[in-house]
């Protein structure tokens, strides 16, 4: 960062993170703070902020409990996400203003962090924090570093969270995490918000059988040409099985071939050339997967189904990767929450009244991991609640 004199803000960019300090000096020890709901409200009582003025402390003890952690040696920063400044909701001049504000009343060195827009920046990702350590040579001791946040996913009592983007930051990095009410007013010590989580990434095996109804860890390629019907929501991770067991079989995708007539022409002919293929689209009903189970028995083809049956909130997790996870290779490009909730709405589980000869569903198992780094990404929250 550019050395400029005592008591006046350094503001810098690095792509769409809007970062400055003042005064700061980087300690091992860090506590870091959401900015609205968390330090400041508004006056007006209103969600969002009219302007850079229409703000007050969230309570009177907030300023001397900031004081004293900062005469403790603690490293005080600030991190928000502020992604109305990329929509247009939201002057970027005014959070600086703000945060200037907020620091004068404070009286205390400190750095502030601003995610822009809705990237690896946004809480609960974690290259905000990455890249606070990074641009102001802070090595912190990550667990005896606090951060603290309002949104927690508390569902119960007087204090009901829009999202839990704080608290998931804070296990993303292994953070000590207090809310607002914990750490300015002592109260809910003895509460854990982390236990009341619904999905939890870190919980999704690393290993175990391929099929539910096998005790299989390696799939079997038949003696004879066959065609697998892939059943299963966007993020389900069909395309991922494809590739890891069944890349030797000739692939139908629509998401290349872009119309269902166009990937029934490819799997004829694949028929007619006796070779092994995989429909590996969402076939979600019945009616979607008719044609292609007519196309396999009037060939006398064998044909089986693939059904991945798994969570809405893994299928979210998954498609998110896709624009988060730079660590791994992704067969398809995010499709977001809309189409993910149209295919749970209609999704029918394959049976073998059908025409198919055999029904399994596949076990979620996570990796193989390109690196340590991609295995982190991947058991990262990377969404708030939704």
């Amino acid at each position: 960062m550019k050395q400029k004199k005592a008591s006046e803000w350094d503001w810098n960019k690095k792509g769409t993170l809007i970062y400055g300090t003042i005064d700061f000096k980087p300690q091992p020890l860090v506590i870091g703070f959401d900015m609205d709901e968390t330090l400041i409200k508004t006056k007006t009582g209103k969600t969002f902020a009219k302007d850079a003025n229409d703000w007050q402390w969230w309570n009177p003890k907030v300023i001397p409990t900031i004081q004293d952690y900062s005469k403790q040696g603690y490293s005080i920063v600030i991190f928000t996400n502020q992604n109305g400044i990329e929509k247009g909701h939201t002057k970027e001049s005014d959070i600086k203003t703000k945060i200037e504000s907020l620091q004068k009343e404070l009286k205390i060195p400190l750095a502030a962090f601003i995610a822009s827009s809705d990237d690896n920046y946004r809480k609960p990702r974690v290259d905000m924090w990455t890249d606070f350590q990074e641009l102001t040579g802070t090595k912190a001791d990550m667990a005896k570093s606090i951060y603290c946040g309002d949104a927690a996913g508390r569902v119960k009592g007087k204090k009901k969270d829009f999202t839990d983007t704080d608290l998931k930051f804070a296990l993303n990095l292994g953070l000590i995490f207090r809310t607002p009410e914990q750490l300015f007013l002592k109260e809910d010590l003895n509460e854990d918000y982390s236990k009341q989580l619904g999905f939890n990434p870190k919980s999704i095996p690393k290993e175990g059988f391929l099929f539910k109804e096998s005790k299989v860890n390696k799939f079997t390629k038949p003696d004879k040409p066959e065609m697998i019907i892939m059943i299963g929501a966007p993020g389900s991770g069909k395309s991922t099985f494809v590739h890891n067991h069944l890349n030797d079989y000739t692939r139908v995708n629509r998401d290349s071939l872009k119309t269902k007539e166009k990937c029934l022409k490819v799997a004829e002919q694949a028929i007619k050339e006796k070779k092994y293929l995989v429909i590996d689209n969402t076939n979600p009903t019945p009616d979607d997967r008719a044609a292609f189970i007519k196309l396999a028995l009037d060939n006398k083809y064998p044909v089986r189904g693939f059904f991945l049956e798994v969570s809405k909130d893994l299928c979210l997790h998954n498609d998110t990767q896709r624009d988060t996870n730079n660590f791994r290779e992704h067969f398809s490009k995010k499709v977001g929450k809309m189409p993910i909730n149209m295919i749970f709405s209609k999704i029918t589980p394959p049976t073998k009244d059908e025409g198919f000869s055999e029904v399994l569903t596949i076990n979620f198992i996570a990796g193989p991991f390109k690196n340590k780094d991609d295995e982190d990404a991947f058991y990262s929250f990377v969404h708030g609640k939704k």
